[in-house]
């Protein structure tokens, strides 16, 4: 049967030739799939977002003049090529089964959702199968939760959920603005846009008034994009305006108004999650001296780019830490003395 996606973990390599039978074996049995990490090989890529912490840049560009990761260059004509996040389910970049490795929280994984399908990009979950290949309850139960949330949320099929305050129902082309009436007294939190990407993606600068005053501006779109407001805002009258394009003009897919009580969610939990006497391997991209173990959790947390953290004490006073920050957990080992963990976002 079709495959949706053919997932090459660092790239197409082993050389040339290998790189060449593939990009054949491949159009041969499965066009129409998607190569993660393909780009300059096969058709159909996406690219890594550049991080498995699972909270993706912002703005998102869907184009590239060379093959790279996120966040993409909105002037490029060369390649058209989308994001992936990679995230699991399971704490701590955990992509192997590790017995009574937990999971991600519930308000975690709305978290990651905005920060990568609401920025744009493609999202992967994975969970690890255990030995005996049943999959855990507990992680189902956590997959179904999402999902229903998310049609509760936002819909799905290119379609608004059906309690939302309002919604287009059509494809606007040549926009330059999408105007919605809300019920009297209705309040709004946030809102879903959705370009038409048949043209490529166009938008550039876009804004949002409630009632004529500006709450929310923004730049990139793409296939999605949640504009959280952080707040409640009351209106008659919402409009999203196009304010800049590129390539021709803008057509929008979908502007939507979710009703903020089908998207209620209670704010994750913003610490880490930490072992003793084990460090996490990963591809590092910062270090920094801090006083303590949860100093370094909160380096990692408050940089999306990191997915796990490495914490050892120093030796000799004032026996600061030596704080490594990465961007994906590859492996780990035992390592007496040493801290490591997971942001919880």
């Amino acid at each position: 049967g079709d495959l949706a996606e053919i997932w090459f973990d660092g790239g197409v390599g082993l050389g040339a030739d290998f790189a060449a039978e593939m990009a054949a074996l491949k159009e041969k049995l499965q066009p129409r799939a998607v190569a993660f990490n393909g780009c300059g090989v096969v058709n159909n890529s996406v690219a890594w977002i550049g991080t498995e912490s699972g909270h993706g840049p912002y703005p998102l560009w869907n184009t590239q003049d060379a093959c790279g990761t996120a966040p993409g260059d909105p002037d490029a004509t060369t390649l058209y090529l989308p994001f992936e996040a990679d995230v699991t389910l399971e704490t701590a970049d955990t992509w192997f089964y590790k017995e009574a490795a937990g999971y991600k929280s519930f308000p975690e994984l709305v978290s990651i959702y905005h920060a990568t399908v609401g920025v744009g990009a493609n999202l992967l979950l994975n969970l690890a199968p255990p030995p005996s290949t049943v999959l855990p309850d507990a992680a189902m139960q956590l997959y179904a939760e999402l999902g229903g949330w998310v049609r509760r949320c936002y819909g799905g099929g290119g379609a608004a959920a059906a309690g939302a305050l309002n919604a287009t129902r059509a494809a606007c082309r040549n926009c330059t603005a999408v105007a919605l009436e809300l019920p009297a007294g209705a309040a709004v939190d946030r809102f879903q846009i959705q370009e038409e990407l048949a043209g490529g993606q166009r938008i550039r600068q876009f804004s949002i008034a409630a009632d004529g005053a500006v709450v929310y501006r923004g730049t990139s779109v793409g296939a999605t994009h949640v504009a959280l407001l952080g707040r409640n805002v009351t209106a008659a009258r919402v409009e999203l305006r196009v304010e800049a394009t590129r390539g021709g003009p803008a057509a929008v897919a979908l502007f939507a108004a979710p009703d903020p009580a089908d998207c209620a969610v209670a704010a994750p939990s913003t610490n880490c999650t930490t072992v003793s006497d084990v460090r996490y391997t990963g591809p590092a991209y910062k270090a920094a001296s801090v006083a303590n173990v949860p100093a370094c959790c909160e380096a990692c947390r408050a940089d999306t780019a990191c997915a796990a953290f490495t914490a050892v004490q120093g030796a000799q006073w004032p026996y600061a830490f030596s704080c490594s920050l990465m961007t994906a957990m590859t492996g780990s080992e035992s390592a007496a003395g040493v801290y490591s963990g997971a942001p919880r976002r």
